[in-house]
């Protein structure tokens, strides 16, 4: 799940969170250090917090459990859950990240 925001006109920053860790936070804590998701106990809706923080600043989203449920299974349909693998190369992700 990728999630943009403008920190300035014409720029943006843009956040990616991994699928294992938004099936965490649907019922913990989870995540550390910059991105961390977890289920809002403080009001009886069915709300998953999403927070991110930067040098640049702090950001809290409030998101329907619901929302982040559908985009899970939505997901998991097109790239089963264990199978990113075969879909995705990560050491030539890593090379790519590591060499610039």
């Amino acid at each position: 799940m990728n999630i943009a925001f403008r920190t300035e006109r014409g720029k943006w920053v843009e956040w990616t969170f991994a699928r294992d860790l938004l099936v965490a936070g649907l019922t913990e804590p989870a995540g550390i250090g910059d991105v961390r998701v977890r289920p809002d106990l403080a009001t009886e809706e069915d709300i998953v917090i999403l927070e991110i923080e930067s040098p640049d600043g702090y950001a809290l989203v409030e998101v329907e459990r619901e929302d982040v449920e559908q985009f899970l299974d939505a997901s998991a349909q097109v790239v089963p859950f264990g199978a990113e693998g075969d879909h995705f190369d990560i050491d030539a992700f890593i090379d790519e990240i590591t060499n610039v």
